[in-house]
Protein backbone atom coordinates (compact mmCIF):
# COMPACT_ATOMS: atom_id res chain seq x y z
CA UNK A 1 0.00 0.00 0.00
CA UNK A 2 2.89 2.35 0.69
CA UNK A 3 4.27 2.25 -2.85
CA UNK A 4 0.98 3.20 -4.57
CA UNK A 5 0.53 6.05 -2.09
CA UNK A 6 4.03 7.34 -2.81
CA UNK A 7 3.37 7.18 -6.55
CA UNK A 8 0.07 9.00 -6.10
CA UNK A 9 1.72 11.68 -3.96
CA UNK A 10 4.47 12.13 -6.55
CA UNK A 11 1.84 12.37 -9.28
CA UNK A 12 -0.02 15.10 -7.40
CA UNK A 13 3.26 16.92 -6.74
CA UNK A 14 4.22 16.83 -10.42
CA UNK A 15 0.75 18.01 -11.42
CA UNK A 16 0.95 20.89 -8.92
CA UNK A 17 4.30 22.08 -10.28
CA UNK A 18 3.14 21.69 -13.88
CA UNK A 19 0.11 23.88 -13.16
CA UNK A 20 2.25 26.40 -11.27
CA UNK A 21 4.65 26.70 -14.23
CA UNK A 22 1.83 27.47 -16.64
CA UNK A 23 2.07 31.04 -17.92
CA UNK A 24 -0.66 33.41 -16.78
CA UNK A 25 -1.57 34.43 -20.36
CA UNK A 26 -1.97 30.83 -21.48
CA UNK A 27 -3.88 29.97 -18.31
CA UNK A 28 -6.45 32.77 -18.79
CA UNK A 29 -6.74 31.86 -22.47
CA UNK A 30 -7.56 28.24 -21.54
CA UNK A 31 -10.08 29.37 -18.93
CA UNK A 32 -11.72 31.69 -21.45
CA UNK A 33 -11.90 28.94 -24.06
CA UNK A 34 -13.40 26.54 -21.55
CA UNK A 35 -16.01 29.07 -20.42
CA UNK A 36 -16.96 30.04 -23.99
CA UNK A 37 -17.23 26.41 -25.08
CA UNK A 38 -19.43 25.69 -22.05
CA UNK A 39 -21.69 28.62 -22.92
CA UNK A 40 -21.98 27.43 -26.55
CA UNK A 41 -22.90 23.91 -25.42
CA UNK A 42 -25.55 25.29 -23.07
CA UNK A 43 -27.02 27.30 -25.93
CA UNK A 44 -27.12 24.22 -28.13
CA UNK A 45 -28.91 22.20 -25.42
CA UNK A 46 -31.42 24.96 -24.69
CA UNK A 47 -30.26 25.99 -21.20
CA UNK A 48 -31.83 29.42 -21.57
CA UNK A 49 -31.82 30.15 -17.82
CA UNK A 50 -28.01 29.93 -17.74
CA UNK A 51 -27.00 31.59 -21.01
CA UNK A 52 -27.54 35.25 -20.03
CA UNK A 53 -23.99 36.72 -19.70
CA UNK A 54 -24.26 37.85 -16.07
CA UNK A 55 -26.08 34.70 -14.99
CA UNK A 56 -23.65 32.40 -16.79
CA UNK A 57 -20.61 34.17 -15.29
CA UNK A 58 -22.11 33.86 -11.79
CA UNK A 59 -22.95 30.17 -12.27
CA UNK A 60 -19.57 29.35 -13.84
CA UNK A 61 -17.62 31.17 -11.11
CA UNK A 62 -19.50 29.54 -8.22
CA UNK A 63 -19.03 26.16 -9.87
CA UNK A 64 -15.29 26.71 -10.40
CA UNK A 65 -14.86 27.95 -6.83
CA UNK A 66 -16.60 24.75 -5.64
CA UNK A 67 -19.14 26.88 -3.76
CA UNK A 68 -22.23 25.75 -5.67
CA UNK A 69 -25.05 27.68 -3.98
CA UNK A 70 -27.64 25.58 -5.80
CA UNK A 71 -29.81 28.52 -6.85
CA UNK A 72 -28.91 27.88 -10.52
CA UNK A 73 -28.38 24.54 -12.24
CA UNK A 74 -28.91 22.93 -15.65
CA UNK A 75 -32.43 21.65 -16.24
CA UNK A 76 -31.94 19.36 -19.25
CA UNK A 77 -30.24 15.99 -19.32
CA UNK A 78 -27.74 17.27 -21.87
CA UNK A 79 -26.89 20.29 -19.72
CA UNK A 80 -26.35 18.09 -16.69
CA UNK A 81 -24.06 15.76 -18.65
CA UNK A 82 -22.07 18.75 -19.90
CA UNK A 83 -21.74 20.00 -16.35
CA UNK A 84 -20.65 16.64 -14.97
CA UNK A 85 -18.27 15.65 -17.76
CA UNK A 86 -16.95 19.01 -18.99
CA UNK A 87 -17.61 21.87 -16.57
CA UNK A 88 -16.68 20.24 -13.26
CA UNK A 89 -13.29 18.86 -14.38
CA UNK A 90 -12.30 21.92 -16.40
CA UNK A 91 -13.52 24.73 -14.15
CA UNK A 92 -12.28 23.15 -10.93
CA UNK A 93 -8.93 22.36 -12.53
CA UNK A 94 -8.64 25.97 -13.69
CA UNK A 95 -9.44 27.28 -10.21
CA UNK A 96 -6.91 24.87 -8.66
CA UNK A 97 -4.28 26.01 -11.15
CA UNK A 98 -4.84 29.67 -10.28
CA UNK A 99 -4.52 28.89 -6.57
CA UNK A 100 -1.37 26.85 -7.21
CA UNK A 101 0.23 29.65 -9.22
CA UNK A 102 -0.59 32.27 -6.60
CA UNK A 103 0.83 30.12 -3.80
CA UNK A 104 3.92 29.32 -5.87
CA UNK A 105 4.49 33.01 -6.62
CA UNK A 106 4.17 33.93 -2.95
CA UNK A 107 6.53 31.12 -1.98
CA UNK A 108 9.06 32.17 -4.62
CA UNK A 109 9.06 35.78 -3.42
CA UNK A 110 9.52 34.61 0.17
CA UNK A 111 12.34 32.25 -0.86
CA UNK A 112 14.16 34.91 -2.85
CA UNK A 113 13.93 37.42 -0.02
CA UNK A 114 15.20 34.83 2.43
CA UNK A 115 18.18 34.29 0.12
CA UNK A 116 18.80 38.03 -0.26
CA UNK A 117 17.77 38.04 -3.92
CA UNK A 118 14.83 40.41 -3.66
CA UNK A 119 14.36 43.42 -5.93
CA UNK A 120 16.04 46.35 -4.17
CA UNK A 121 16.39 48.51 -7.29
CA UNK A 122 13.92 51.11 -5.99
CA UNK A 123 15.62 51.49 -2.63
CA UNK A 124 17.92 54.46 -2.10
CA UNK A 125 20.07 55.47 0.87
CA UNK A 126 19.50 52.04 2.36
CA UNK A 127 21.53 49.15 3.75
CA UNK A 128 20.13 45.63 3.31
CA UNK A 129 21.10 42.97 5.85
CA UNK A 130 20.37 39.35 4.98
CA UNK A 131 19.80 37.00 7.91
CA UNK A 132 19.82 37.64 11.65
CA UNK A 133 22.09 36.66 14.50
CA UNK A 134 20.91 37.48 18.01
CA UNK A 135 24.34 38.70 19.19
CA UNK A 136 26.01 39.96 16.02
CA UNK A 137 23.23 41.68 14.09
CA UNK A 138 22.47 44.47 16.63
CA UNK A 139 26.19 45.31 16.87
CA UNK A 140 26.48 45.27 13.10
CA UNK A 141 23.53 47.64 12.76
CA UNK A 142 25.04 49.99 15.35
CA UNK A 143 28.37 49.91 13.51
CA UNK A 144 26.75 50.61 10.14
CA UNK A 145 24.71 53.48 11.52
CA UNK A 146 27.75 55.08 13.14
CA UNK A 147 29.38 56.00 9.85
CA UNK A 148 28.70 56.27 6.13
CA UNK A 149 29.01 52.90 4.45
CA UNK A 150 30.10 52.27 0.89
CA UNK A 151 29.21 49.52 -1.55
CA UNK A 152 30.52 46.09 -0.56
CA UNK A 153 29.87 42.86 -2.50
CA UNK A 154 30.56 39.32 -1.32
CA UNK A 155 31.32 36.60 -3.90
CA UNK A 156 32.13 32.94 -3.70
CA UNK A 157 33.05 32.83 -7.39
CA UNK A 158 36.45 34.39 -8.12
CA UNK A 159 35.65 35.15 -11.77
CA UNK A 160 32.59 37.21 -10.85
CA UNK A 161 34.58 39.03 -8.18
CA UNK A 162 37.37 39.84 -10.65
CA UNK A 163 34.82 41.16 -13.17
CA UNK A 164 33.28 43.54 -10.64
CA UNK A 165 36.73 44.60 -9.42
CA UNK A 166 37.80 45.52 -12.96
CA UNK A 167 34.70 47.43 -14.02
CA UNK A 168 33.62 48.94 -10.68
CA UNK A 169 36.76 49.97 -8.80
CA UNK A 170 34.71 51.94 -6.27
CA UNK A 171 33.04 48.71 -5.09
CA UNK A 172 34.86 46.72 -2.41
CA UNK A 173 34.85 43.05 -3.38
CA UNK A 174 35.06 40.35 -0.69
CA UNK A 175 35.96 36.76 -1.54
CA UNK A 176 35.58 33.72 0.71
CA UNK A 177 38.89 33.33 2.54
CA UNK A 178 38.22 29.85 3.90
CA UNK A 179 40.97 27.98 1.99
CA UNK A 180 43.54 30.70 2.73
CA UNK A 181 42.68 30.60 6.43
CA UNK A 182 43.11 26.84 6.51
CA UNK A 183 46.54 27.06 4.86
CA UNK A 184 47.63 29.89 7.15
CA UNK A 185 46.44 28.06 10.29
CA UNK A 186 48.47 25.01 9.25
CA UNK A 187 51.66 27.06 9.06
CA UNK A 188 50.90 29.49 11.88
CA UNK A 189 48.62 27.93 14.51
CA UNK A 190 46.06 30.37 15.89
CA UNK A 191 46.20 32.70 12.85
CA UNK A 192 42.60 31.95 11.90
CA UNK A 193 41.39 32.85 15.41
CA UNK A 194 43.26 36.15 15.24
CA UNK A 195 41.77 37.04 11.87
CA UNK A 196 38.27 36.06 13.02
CA UNK A 197 38.65 38.15 16.17
CA UNK A 198 39.76 41.20 14.17
CA UNK A 199 36.67 41.07 11.97
CA UNK A 200 34.18 40.10 14.67
CA UNK A 201 32.00 42.58 16.53
CA UNK A 202 31.78 40.18 19.47
CA UNK A 203 35.39 40.77 20.56
CA UNK A 204 35.34 44.15 22.29
CA UNK A 205 39.09 44.28 22.88
CA UNK A 206 40.39 43.88 19.33
CA UNK A 207 38.42 45.00 16.32
CA UNK A 208 39.72 46.20 12.98
CA UNK A 209 38.70 49.75 12.07
CA UNK A 210 39.66 52.26 9.42
CA UNK A 211 39.61 56.03 9.14
CA UNK A 212 40.22 58.48 6.33
CA UNK A 213 42.84 61.12 7.00
CA UNK A 214 41.04 64.48 6.90
CA UNK A 215 41.98 67.52 4.89
CA UNK A 216 44.85 68.48 7.18
CA UNK A 217 48.59 68.67 6.90
CA UNK A 218 50.35 65.44 5.92
CA UNK A 219 52.06 63.57 8.76
CA UNK A 220 54.59 60.73 8.89
CA UNK A 221 53.19 57.24 9.37
CA UNK A 222 55.48 56.67 12.36
CA UNK A 223 54.16 59.75 14.18
CA UNK A 224 50.56 58.65 13.66
CA UNK A 225 51.43 55.16 14.86
CA UNK A 226 52.66 56.63 18.16
CA UNK A 227 49.59 58.90 18.44
CA UNK A 228 47.24 55.94 17.96
CA UNK A 229 49.25 53.81 20.38
CA UNK A 230 48.75 56.49 23.07
CA UNK A 231 45.00 56.16 22.44
CA UNK A 232 45.08 52.38 22.86
CA UNK A 233 45.14 51.58 19.14
CA UNK A 234 47.63 49.80 16.88
CA UNK A 235 48.21 51.19 13.39
CA UNK A 236 48.53 48.40 10.82
CA UNK A 237 48.41 49.71 7.27
CA UNK A 238 47.82 52.64 4.95
CA UNK A 239 45.88 52.76 1.71
CA UNK A 240 46.39 55.84 -0.49
CA UNK A 241 43.22 57.39 -1.83
CA UNK A 242 43.85 56.25 -5.41
CA UNK A 243 44.87 52.68 -4.56
CA UNK A 244 42.68 49.64 -3.94
CA UNK A 245 45.21 47.66 -1.85
CA UNK A 246 46.59 48.59 1.59
CA UNK A 247 50.31 48.71 2.39
CA UNK A 248 51.35 47.07 5.65
CA UNK A 249 54.30 48.23 7.75
CA UNK A 250 55.29 51.17 5.52
CA UNK A 251 58.43 53.18 6.39
CA UNK A 252 58.06 55.43 9.39
CA UNK A 253 58.69 58.51 7.26
CA UNK A 254 55.94 57.61 4.79
CA UNK A 255 53.70 60.67 4.50
CA UNK A 256 50.01 60.23 5.19
CA UNK A 257 48.20 62.57 2.79
CA UNK A 258 44.60 63.83 2.98
CA UNK A 259 42.27 61.15 1.64
CA UNK A 260 44.54 58.25 2.63
CA UNK A 261 42.88 55.50 4.65
CA UNK A 262 44.46 54.13 7.81
CA UNK A 263 43.69 50.70 9.26
CA UNK A 264 44.08 50.11 12.98
CA UNK A 265 43.07 47.73 15.77
CA UNK A 266 41.31 49.17 18.81
CA UNK A 267 38.45 48.55 21.18
CA UNK A 268 36.48 51.51 19.82
CA UNK A 269 36.37 53.59 16.65
CA UNK A 270 38.57 56.69 16.79
CA UNK A 271 37.70 60.17 15.56
CA UNK A 272 39.95 61.20 12.68
CA UNK A 273 39.50 64.90 13.37
CA UNK A 274 40.53 64.48 17.01
CA UNK A 275 43.69 62.60 15.96
CA UNK A 276 44.56 65.23 13.36
CA UNK A 277 44.25 67.93 15.99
Amino acid sequence: MLLPRMKLARLFDEAFHAMADLHWTLLFLLISLHAVSTWVLFVLFGETELTAPATFFYWYATTAYTVGYGDLSPSSDGGRLITALWVFPGAIAAFTTVVAKVLAAIGEVWRLRRAGKGDYSRMTQSIVLIGHHAARTPKMIAELCSDVAHVVCYFEDEDHARLIDQHCPEVEVILSAGPELVARACKDPGASQVISALTSHLDASATLFSLQWPDRAARPFGDLARVLLDRGATLLAIQPGQDTRPTFNPPADRRVEPGDRLFYVASNRLDASAIAG
